[in-house]
């Protein structure tokens, strides 16, 4: 946790959401040479196939961009919250390391459950 803090308040964010502004670019150079020879053999269904599944993948992708900069949009607002405390004191408030001092006080003291 503490190592992930640090590198959410090192800057390596900023640089991954900028990125992800860029529009995906998928077209598939030279496939316009091999849809034409399989027209001309008679296998147009597959074209047809083929851009379907082209069609496909670039929603997948696209989809995906959008998931990754939406992540990235939330781990902003943490960050940003994070950088209001000091990282000792955001440790020492985190109710997981309460749970964890607490299972660890269970797991040692059995008979106090």
């Amino acid at each position: 946790h503490e190592r992930t803090l640090a590198r959410l308040c090192a800057g390596d964010l900023r640089s991954l959401f900028d990125a992800t502004t860029k529009p995906i670019e998928l077209e598939l150079a030279g496939s316009d040479t091999a849809a034409e020879f399989l027209a001309k053999t008679g296998q147009s269904h597959l074209v047809v196939q083929c851009q379907k599944a082209q069609e496909e993948l670039r929603t997948l992708a696209t989809n995906i961009h959008a998931s990754i900069r939406e992540c990235l949009a939330l781990l902003g607002t943490y960050q940003s919250i994070a950088e209001c405390y000091s990282a000792a004191d955001f440790v020492v408030g985190n109710r997981c390391y309460d749970w964890i001092r607490l299972f660890g006080e269970l797991i040692a003291r059995p008979e106090a459950a």
